[in-house]
């Protein structure tokens, strides 16, 4: 219980704006299937800022002797930084710079210039039983002035209550207005004991340590919270929201239970509630059938949100992942406030609208450490070489079961298969994971046979079903056809909704198209093909270099095989193919069972000698 309070100053700063700068209502509220927003909610009109200020907050230092309160006390200084986000206008540095700092005895000035900002905050917290001692320093970074030395002697139950105070305290320092009070934790306010609060703001430093161990005790904690005080958005949405991080490093704890059922419980209590809809953002922005409410939720976040950065490089993600158009990234962007974003993030979009228009990337140099560079241009989602490069660094600094499968994965994607089985080996499908799947779904593909019938994995565990994506569906159908248990992909289609197939969702329909073909439903798999044919054309047409930019044009030599079409693709390869589309990610083992049946094809045979080709360059590339 003794988690060392660093005060929920933290999330306390919160909502300073510019003068007459004000909520934007520019972004039209999205029917969010969850719930939708209330009209009793304040608008105003959106005025230009004269100024931006950029701040950055450091991790608060632990004055205690007890090294476990440090969860506790990079919680609170999360949660400041997440309350100063919520205010339009206002610059407030990414927590992955921020932290980078931690422990680090460096001048302010120098930490400012690298982070790039005008002011810093800094603290400290000391706690002697349920009382706080809280410093607060704001620096003006061009001089090292203090503008602001406050201390705070407080309870640790009034912790939510110092938001005003120091928020007020904040805003005058740097001329600024509090636009409204913060009602993020009225019903924690209203309701927990310091014990709770501690608890719940060390809970978030553990689950962003995206790794299984703290997350699973951050969500005994937050269980255990939630029984004690039901009905609480606060507790109930980070607790949403670990879960989904737990089945995105390891375990998936939530076989039996509706996660977006419990998201509307925490969004009918807070509509606002950050966790609950970023949560819900992700979790529809992995099916087919919900894109549009993936993108509803992203667009309230920001508009609830405006200040935080992040969220404007999430929604630019999501456009990505659902093969949004050139066009349409840069309206996007266009958007975005000026100086919202720090020198990474404004690199960032520099990468992906460079890439996406297959232009060089001249826009910006290089600002940052070749760690930082290595994850935006992963991240920019169009390279296949970065990203395996990305995930291999990832996974040397923290091994969790999702680096070990990526990595296995891309391996095999590779033909390194030795390196692969090292990677695999360490994958434990023995349990319920989605990872576990990923592994028996990809040796389903490469013939490796685990002690683990894949079939009896996956009725067991139908709620890990991924919709049919390209890799899943031709790893669950080539079981299938091995086994001759046709019955089993059959029963799978007979659950999958119908969900409309352009160029977002051809990774989905091309898995929907070799099921349907393989389960005896050859006409359904040629009208499948046909309309991802027709859809992926006319989108080359009406944007060439985001067809490129994706890599769309393998789903054309596939769709046209299936479509009848066979004597067309030598005519796509020619049209379409260029130097640097990294097939070696096709993989000639994935490519050779979609195209078995026109396996002595002289196109087919042609597609499956570049994606071997390419896959020597990798290898060749990576020491593989």
């Amino acid at each position: 219980m003794n988690y060392i309070v660093i005060s929920l100053l933290v999330l306390a700063v919160g909502y300073l704006g510019y003068n007459n700068y004000h909520l934007s209502t520019n972004n039209e509220a999205a029917s969010d299937v969850a719930v939708s927003t209330s009209s009793s909610e304040p608008q105003s009109q959106q005025s230009t800022p004269t100024k931006v200020i950029s701040l950055a907050v450091l991790p608060f230092v632990n004055m205690s002797n007890d090294p476990e309160q440090e969860y506790f006390v990079d919680g609170l200084t999360e949660e400041l930084l997440n309350s100063l986000t919520r205010i339009q206008g206002l610059k407030v540095t990414a927590r992955t710079s921020s932290f980078a700092y931690k422990s680090k005895n460096i001048d302010m000035r120098q930490i400012a210039e690298e982070l790039g900002v005008d002011y810093l905050v800094e603290g400290s917290v000391r706690k002697a039983g349920s009382d706080l001692r809280i410093t607060l320093q704001l620096i003006e970074a061009k001089d090292g002035t203090h503008l602001l030395s406050e201390t705070f002697d407080r309870k640790l139950t009034n912790v939510f209550a110092l938001q005003e105070e120091i928020s007020t305290q904040v805003a005058a320092a740097l001329k600024l207005t509090l636009v409204h009070k913060s009602d993020q934790y009225n019903s924690a306010l209203e309701t927990l004991d310091y014990i709770a609060v501690e608890q719940l703001v060390s809970a978030r430093a553990q689950i962003r340590e995206y790794a299984e161990e703290p997350i699973k005790i951050a969500l005994d904690a937050l269980q255990k919270l939630n029984t004690q005080y039901p009905n609480t958005p606060e507790i109930m949405g980070l607790e949403v929201y670990g879960q989904m991080m737990l089945s995105s490093v390891g375990e998936f704890t939530r076989k039996n239970k509706d996660e977006m059922s419990e998201i509307k419980a925490v969004l009918a209590l807070d509509s606002r509630n950050k966790d609950a809809l970023y949560t819900a953002a992700v979790i529809y922005d992995d099916d087919a059938h919900t894109l549009q409410q993936a993108k509803d939720a992203y667009q309230k976040l920001i508009r609830f949100y405006p200040g935080d950065g992040e969220l404007y490089l999430r929604m630019l993600e999501y456009l990505m992942s659902s093969v949004s158009p050139c066009t349409e990234l840069q309206t996007f962007s266009n958007t975005i406030p000026q100086g919202i974003l720090d020198a990474d993030g404004t690199r960032y979009v520099s990468l992906i609208l460079g890439a996406c228009n297959m232009s060089d990337d001249t826009s910006l140099t290089k600002t940052s450490s070749d760690d930082t560079e290595r994850y935006l241009r992963a991240n920019a989602w169009f390279s296949a070489d970065s990203y395996y490069e990305y995930i291999s660094y990832r996974h040397a600094e923290n091994p969790n079961e999702r680096f070990k499968a990526v990595l296995g994965a891309l391996s095999q994607h590779a033909g390194a298969s030795e390196q692969a089985a090292k990677f695999m080996n360490e994958v434990d499908h023995s349990r319920v994971s989605y990872w576990a799947m990923y592994k028996i779904n990809s040796g389903a593909i490469y013939n490796i046979e685990y002690d683990i019938d894949p079939i009896e994995f996956y009725e067991a565990n139908p709620t890990l079903n991924n919709h049919g994506t390209h890799i899943f569906g031709v790893g669950r159908t080539k079981y299938a056809v091995a086994t001759e248990n046709k019955a089993f992909i059959v029963d799978y289609l007979k659950n999958v909704n119908a969900f409309p197939i352009n160029a977002a969702t051809t990774d989905q329909a091309l898995g929907l198209m070799v099921m349907q073909y393989h389960a005896g439903f050859e006409i359904d798999s040629s009208n499948t093909a046909q309309a991802i044919h027709e859809s992926l054309l006319a989108y080359a047409e009406k944007h060439p270099n985001a067809f490129k930019a994706y890599k769309l044009w393998p789903a054309l030599v596939y769709s046209a095989f299936y479509n009848g079409r066979a004597e067309e693709v030598n005519t796509i390869i020619d049209t379409y193919s260029f130097v640097g589309d990294e097939l070696w990610f096709q993989s000639p083992e994935r490519a050779s069972f979609v195209l078995e049946p026109w396996q002595s094809h002289p196109a087919a045979i042609r597609f499956i000698d570049m994606i071997k080709d390419d896959q020597i360059r990798m290898r060749n590339k990576f020491g593989l």
